[in-house]
């Protein structure tokens, strides 16, 4: 951006702020992140790109950005171009990105966050003290291996996590995930995904007794569900509980929750041979089922058409094997969008 933005302090409209590689060569050309002290004003998005030109540089031009002044922003943005080179000193910059986020933090009431391209290894602790957040998008994070936990965000309804190749679980520290306000959860190349949470045992003092969290977590309020995950633990996202196991959750079956869904896709899951049986009665909302390139997985459509009576729009691509018969070919003319490729 050009050098001297900031004296325009009455400002409220910058939906983009790049960030360019430093030249000593040309001096005071180009304005740092300083410039948005005094634009206390900005209001609505604000998209910073390049932060990864300040990988190697001090930290006091990011603190001097104030983003915690911006009293009016509601979406901020926050994306670093490039990962760390060869050559480049990896845990010298994983130590700096981390620093880095962390002095950009924003004002308490932002509703969207997204961080793209950011090499730390956790996000920033003022991630979690931003209650008011509706919307979250973490994406192409190399070594990101810590998730904040979802029930610090009591108005979050979407959740998106996309290409984070370190991630293997959504609760790292082992803490319940479970979200009652969250409506849409996209899940998409997280090739090291184990499951929702580690699982680890809880003693309580009162009892001495060991109790585990649920195989699955809460979402009262979900309707839709994108996993488009290549090695996918479709076990461990969904997992079968048998009637009267033990969970911490009262009802008889985890898919109760996906009572609400209307949108659910499948998309590259390799591994899948079959999709669990206790889904299809429980998904009496689902109006949208894209089942897309999961070469191992064969489905009778038998079931679809007996259970999934409010669908309208049905997408299947590439599976092993489907087996239909006149009948069921017959049911898909009440579809409004029905499309099959094998």
């Amino acid at each position: 951006m050009p050098h001297g933005l900031g004296k325009l302090t009455a400002l409220r409209t910058l939906s983009i702020y790049t960030l360019g590689k430093k030249e000593s060569s040309i001096p005071k050309r180009r304005g740092g992140l300083g410039d948005l002290d005094s634009l206390d004003e900005l209001r609505g998005d604000l998209r910073i790109v390049g932060l990864e030109h300040l990988r190697f540089s001090p930290l006091l031009e990011a603190k001097n950005a104030h983003l915690e002044r911006k009293q009016y922003l509601r979406f901020l943005k926050l994306e670093w171009g490039s990962y760390v080179e060869a050559g480049d000193d990896r845990d010298k910059a994983i130590e700096n990105d981390e620093k880095l986020l962390q002095s950009l933090r924003p004002q308490l009431n932002l509703k969207q966050l997204s961080i793209s391209g950011y090499t730390g290894v956790r996000l920033s602790s003022w991630v979690s003290s931003l209650s008011n957040l509706v919307f979250i998008f973490i994406l192409n994070c190399k070594w990101c291996q810590h998730i904040p936990p979802l029930n610090r965000f009591p108005s979050l309804k979407c959740l998106s996590l996309e290409n984070l190749s370190a991630l293997e679980y959504i609760g790292n520290d082992g803490s319940d995930v479970s979200s009652s306000s969250l409506e849409s959860i996209f899940l998409q190349d997280l090739p090291k995904l184990r499951g929702w949470w580690r699982m680890r045992e809880a003693v309580t003092a009162e009892h001495d007794e060991h109790h585990h969290l649920p195989l699955f977590p809460s979402f009262p309020c979900l309707s839709e569900l994108d996993i488009r995950l290549r090695v996918c633990p479709i076990m461990s996202l969904l997992p079968l509980i048998a009637p009267g196991s033990q969970t911490t959750h009262s009802s008889s079956s985890p898919f109760s929750d996906l009572s609400k869904l209307t949108r659910l896709t499948l998309w590259g899951l390799e591994e899948i041979e079959s999709l669990p049986e206790e889904w299809l009665p429980n998904l009496t909302s689902l109006k949208w089922l894209h089942i897309v390139k999961c070469c191992k997985l064969r489905i009778s459509m038998s079931p679809l058409f007996q259970h999934l009576t409010a669908l309208e729009d049905l997408w299947i691509d590439d599976l092993m094997e489907l087996i239909s018969n006149e009948d069921e070919e017959h049911n898909a003319l009440d579809l409004q969008h029905f499309v099959i490729y094998l």
